[in-house]
C-alpha cells in the first residue's frame, strides 16, 4: 500500500521550496531577511514538516530568520517551541478586538521565555489600526508627546497607539511591534517619529519624557487591551 501521508508531507516540502524559489527570482535576490510562515499547517506533523524545510533555508544562508503567523492557541505555540530545533525569531498575528483575549496568554508566554533568558521573540502585530476604530476614537483628540532635546513629536492618534504598543509596561521592551503596511509617505514619516520616540524615551529602566495626558492614554490602552 502507497503512503499517502507521507507523499503529501514531501509534496507540501517540494511546494514550500518551490514558492520561496519562485519569491526569490521575482524580488531579484539571493537571500531574504525574513520568511513567515502564513498559519499552521492543518496537522502538526504536516507544520513541522514545513518548519524543517524552512529551517533548512536558514542553514544555507538563503533566509536570515523565520517566524510564523497567525499561531493563537497556546498549546499548539508551546509545542512549536519545545519541536523546532530553529526557534521563530517573530509571531505575527491580528490585533483586532475580537482576537485581543488570544494576544495575552501568547505575550505571557514570550514574556516567560525571555525571563528564562531565551532570546526575546517579536510579537508583530497587524491589522493594529483598522481593527481598533473604538480605541483610535477614544485617544481623539491625540495627545502630543515630546521629549526635551528631541525633535520626536507624535501628533496622532495612530502614532500614539502605536508609541503605547512598542512601550507596554508589562512587557519585555522591545517585544511588540506593529506592522504597517501604508503607502503613505506621510504616514511612513508618522512611523519613524514613532520610532524615534520609543529609542529616546527609554532610559535605564523607565520610560521618561512622557507627560500626565500621555499618562492617561497609556491607562486607557491598557485597560481597552488587557481589560486592566
Amino acid at each position: 500500500m502507497k503512503d499517502l501521508h507521507g507523499c503529501l508531507t514531501n509534496e507540501t516540502e517540494s511546494i514550500s521550496r518551490q514558492s520561496f524559489e519562485t519569491s526569490l527570482k521575482q524580488l531579484g535576490t539571493d537571500y531574504v531577511d525574513s520568511l513567515i510562515m502564513h498559519a499552521p499547517m492543518r496537522t502538526r506533523e504536516e507544520t513541522r514538516s514545513v518548519w524543517t524545510e524552512f529551517e533548512s533555508l536558514v542553514k544555507s544562508g538563503k533566509v536570515r530568520e523565520i517566524g510564523i503567523s497567525n499561531i493563537y492557541d497556546v498549546d499548539l505555540f508551546d509545542w512549536c517551541f519545545e519541536t523546532f530545533e530553529i526557534k521563530p525569531s517573530s509571531i505575527q498575528n491580528r490585533f483586532v478586538e475580537e482576537h485581543l483575549n488570544f494576544c495575552a496568554p501568547i505575550l505571557e508566554r514570550l514574556a516567560q521565555r525571555v525571563k528564562k533568558g531565551h532570546p526575546m521573540v517579536r510579537l508583530q502585530t497587524f491589522w493594529t489600526l483598522t481593527g481598533n476604530p473604538q480605541i483610535l476614537r477614544q485617544l481623539s483628540p491625540p495627545q502630543v508627546l515630546t521629549f526635551p532635546e528631541s525633535r520626536a513629536r507624535l501628533k496622532t492618534s495612530a502614532q500614539v497607539l502605536y508609541y503605547l504598543l512598542m512601550t507596554a509596561r508589562r512587557w519585555p521592551k522591545g517585544m511588540i511591534t506593529p506592522l504597517t503596511g501604508t503607502t503613505s509617505k506621510q504616514h511612513m514619516q508618522d512611523d519613524i517619529e514613532v520610532i524615534r520616540a520609543v529609542a529616546e524615551s527609554s532610559v535605564g529602566d523607565g520610560w521618561k519624557g512622557e507627560e500626565k495626558e500621555m499618562e492617561d492614554a497609556r491607562k486607557l490602552v491598557e485597560k481597552y487591551i488587557w481589560s486592566d
